[in-house]
C-alpha cells in the first residue's frame, strides 16, 4: 500500500540543455531537477493566449455540466485562489515523491496503473494536478507520463517522442531526493493555471518549478513549455511561496 501521511502546513542541443550553461545557471546542486524537468519537455504552442491573473476572491462555481465537466464527476468546488496551504493535507508517495490527495474533493479521482488523473476543476485541483504531474515523473516513464498527462498541442508529440529515446525508466533517479517545499499562483482562470512550485533537492538546495495546465477533455493537463525552458530556477529561500511538503 502507498504510503501516506499528514501535514498542516527540447531538444538536447538547444543551449539551456547544456552541462555548462545548466551549471552556471543554478548550480550543481540543482542538475537532477533539471535533468528532470527537460526529460519531459519540449516547445509548446507559442500562440497560446496568455491566462488571465488570479483572482484571489473569485466566489465558488456552480458544478460544471456538459463536455467540460469533471471526467470522473468530481464537482469544482471554490474557486478562490489558495495563499495558504491546505489545511491537514494527506500526502501520498508515489515514485520519490510525496503529492497530495483527496479523491473525493481535489483529486486524483482516477488512479490506474499508478497513473493519477482526474483533478478538480478549481485551484486546489490545479495545485494537486501540478504536483501529481511532477511526482509521477519519478515514477513512469516520461513519454508514457507526457501520453497521458500532457495537453493536446502539436509540440506534445515531439516532447513525446523525445522522451521516448530516453527509454522506459522514470526521468529522475530513485536515489535522488526532490521534493515541493511550497506553491504560489502566477495566474488562474476556468481554463488555464500557472501554478510556481518550490522544490527541495537532497542537500537542501530550492528551486523554481513554474507549471502551466490546461483544462482539457475534464480535466488538468500539463502545457509543454515554449522552447522546451521549462523556466527552472534557483531560488534563497521560500518568500513569496505558501510553505507546503509531504516529506
Amino acid at each position: 500500500m502507498d504510503e501516506l501521511r499528514e501535514s498542516g502546513a527540447g531538444a538536447a542541443s538547444a543551449p539551456w540543455a547544456q552541462p555548462r550553461f545548466l551549471v552556471a545557471a543554478v548550480g550543481v546542486a540543482l542538475l537532477a531537477v533539471l535533468a528532470f524537468v527537460l526529460a519531459v519537455s519540449g516547445p509548446s504552442d507559442p500562440d497560446a493566449p496568455e491566462p488571465a491573473a488570479a483572482r484571489p476572491g473569485a466566489p465558488p462555481a456552480e458544478p460544471a455540466t456538459g463536455p467540460d465537466a469533471s471526467v470522473c464527476g468530481l464537482e469544482e468546488g471554490a474557486q478562490e485562489v489558495p495563499a495558504a496551504a491546505p489545511a491537514r493535507t494527506r500526502w501520498e508517495l508515489v515514485g520519490t515523491m510525496a503529492a497530495p490527495t483527496a479523491p473525493d474533493v481535489h483529486g486524483p479521482g482516477v488512479v490506474e496503473d499508478g497513473y493519477r488523473s482526474c483533478f478538480a476543476r478549481s485551484p486546489l485541483g490545479a495545485l494537486y494536478a501540478a504536483v501529481s504531474f511532477w511526482a509521477l515523473g519519478t515514477a513512469k516513464p516520461s513519454a508514457d507520463v507526457m501520453e497521458r498527462l500532457a495537453a493536446r498541442t502539436a509540440e506534445r508529440a515531439r516532447a513525446i517522442r523525445d522522451a521516448a529515446t530516453a527509454g522506459q525508466e522514470p526521468a529522475l533517479d530513485r536515489s535522488t531526493t526532490l521534493q515541493v517545499a511550497g506553491f504560489r499562483f502566477v495566474a488562474y482562470e476556468a481554463d488555464t493555471a500557472i501554478v510556481d512550485l518550490a522544490v527541495r533537492v537532497a542537500n537542501g538546495g530550492v528551486a523554481s518549478l513554474p507549471t502551466t495546465l490546461r483544462w482539457e477533455g475534464g480535466d488538468w493537463k500539463y502545457v509543454v513549455p515554449a522552447n522546451g525552458d521549462p523556466g527552472v530556477r534557483e531560488i534563497p529561500d521560500l518568500a513569496g511561496y505558501a510553505a507546503w511538503t509531504g516529506a
